[in-house]
């Protein structure tokens, strides 16, 4: 109930976003609930919808007898809805039975769902297909062309929250008529921005819009990009601790080898130290002439 507050605080404030948030392109259409009979016996018609491609929703009405009416929310790909604000206007001729949200809380204007008035709907935790219901009405006419259309609220806007805090707002872009007894209009999202495989630097993926990717500090993979393996193929090998890479083994044959040899203990004789122990020709002589004096006597 907190956050569902919180969105419809900050859908009263109209506050923005810098960068287009996750709900970014959506629309808001009228969608008949094919098949299904309204009665009074039934509490709600949430879930109701028929409504699977927004190109496929069903538009009109024929007839007099009441038909239930979806509200939906439909954007270009997975949303994070959480809140939106929107109004109704029709012609005098339909009369709206009865209608209820299927969030968790509305605010609505006094006078809701006269035409021309709007209301506030929102959830604890955010809805994250790419259609969701947000409103059904039971109506008809008496049979006679009648249209009923959806509008941006009258004081608030026409505006989308996500479920950070502050929200994100993103402004519904289109809106649908539903018809009675005459041709109705979708309005589709135009197919905008999708999400992709966002990479972390720890190697953790998340399939995000691009502009949540890059503002937590990942690396976008491109639209439509899943996370099978993509991230783990983007991450350095890890080398095994004995495994030469190529600039050591460069490193190692660029560097000079030293070989260092053991001293002896013996030390070697130099020439100077050699030929100071040998006598001079001149002292031979001497010591041979006073030899031959002490013969002679």
């Amino acid at each position: 109930m907190k956050k569902a507050l919180l969105a419809v605080a900050a859908l009263s404030c109209m506050g923005s976003a810098a960068l287009a948030g996750p709900n970014a392109g959506g629309t808001l259409i009228a969608a008949l609930s094919v098949g299904t009979v309204y009665t009074t016996d039934n509490t709600g018609y949430c879930g109701s919808s028929t409504t699977t491609v927004c190109d496929g929703a069903v538009v009109q009405l024929d007839g007099e007898l009441p038909g239930v009416i979806n509200v939906i929310a439909a954007f270009p790909g997975p949303s994070r809805l959480a809140g939106l604000t929107f109004g109704v206007s029709y012609t005098a001729g339909v009369l709206i039975i009865e209608g209820g949200h299927c969030g968790d809380f509305e605010l609505p204007d006094g006078t809701w769902p006269a035409s021309g008035t709007g209301t506030a709907v929102t959830w604890g935790s955010a809805q994250t297909d790419q259609l969701v219901e947000v409103y059904w009405f039971a109506a008809y006419t008496y049979g006679t062309p009648e249209s009923l259309g959806l509008i941006a609220h009258p004081g608030q806007g026409g505006n989308f929250a996500d479920d950070d805090v502050p929200s994100n707002i993103d402004p519904i872009t289109g809106y649908g008529v539903f018809g009675f007894n005459m041709p109705g209009q979708v309005a589709c999202p135009d197919g905008g921005p999708g999400p992709g495989a966002c990479c972390f630097a720890d190697g953790s993926c998340s399939v995000l819009l691009q502009t949540e990717c890059e503002a937590g500090g990942g690396t976008f993979q491109g639209e439509g990009s899943s996370c099978d393996g993509v991230c783990a193929r983007l991450r350095p090998p890890v080398l095994a601790a004995s495994e030469p890479t190529a600039s050591s083994s460069r490193l190692t044959s660029a560097m000079p080898v030293v070989v260092r040899t053991r001293a002896t203990t013996s030390r070697a004789r130099t020439p100077s130290a050699t030929s100071s122990r040998r006598s001079s020709p001149a002292g031979e002589r001497s010591r041979t002439t006073t030899a031959k004096r002490k013969l002679l006597g």
